[in-house]
């Protein structure tokens, strides 16, 4: 068996195959003006913030060059952010959640914090990456990994959100590859 035909193979068997659809589908968004929290820019991922906020925001597809996200304004908005819905189950069967992030920001330095947000009956908690990735104008790719062995919630959550939260007021990103991945 050829390599490529392996990484088809482990592709397709991953958990996660279902929202690597989506996140490859944000390639052909067309230019969308974000309106509204909670607006779903494909299976599983959402942007979200504080309603009736003032945000000013577009997300559009770029081709082979990735997925743009252009926050002009936050308005009154305490957060801004882009959310990954993760299937809860395979999460309990996983030792770690990873996320590899390539992309670049328009001008200056952008930095997003990734937090994992399990939901369950009782509320949510969430469980901090502990550091941002760092957005400049060159492209470049980081990853993250969280631990989930001994995170509290695991196995009550409900469901399970991977959230990427924009630390900027306005920022303009490209976002060449956003890859969460779990490992045991």
């Amino acid at each position: 068996m050829t390599q490529t035909a392996l990484e088809e193979q482990a592709r397709a068997a991953r958990p996660l195959a279902a929202l690597d659809a989506g996140l490859a589908g944000l390639r052909a968004l067309p230019r969308t003006r974000l309106k509204r929290p909670g607006m779903a820019l494909g299976p599983g991922i959402a942007v979200q913030y504080a309603g009736k906020s003032g945000v000013v925001a577009r997300a559009e597809g770029l081709g082979a060059d990735g997925f743009g996200l252009t926050l002009d304004d936050r308005g009154a908005s305490p957060w801004f952010s882009l959310e990954l819905s993760l299937p809860v189950e395979a999460l309990r069967r996983a030792r770690f959640l990873g996320l590899r992030l390539a992309g670049a920001a328009q001008a200056g330095v952008a930095a997003l914090h990734p937090v994992l947000r399990l939901h369950a009956e009782q509320g949510w908690s969430d469980h901090d990456a502990g550091r941002d990735f760092a957005l400049t104008p060159a492209e470049a790719e980081q990853t993250v990994i969280l631990s989930l062995d001994r995170m509290a919630g695991r196995d009550d959550a409900a469901s399970a959100t991977l959230i990427l939260f924009l630390r900027q007021r306005a920022a303009g990103l490209r976002l060449a590859r956003i890859d969460p991945f779990l490992a045991e």
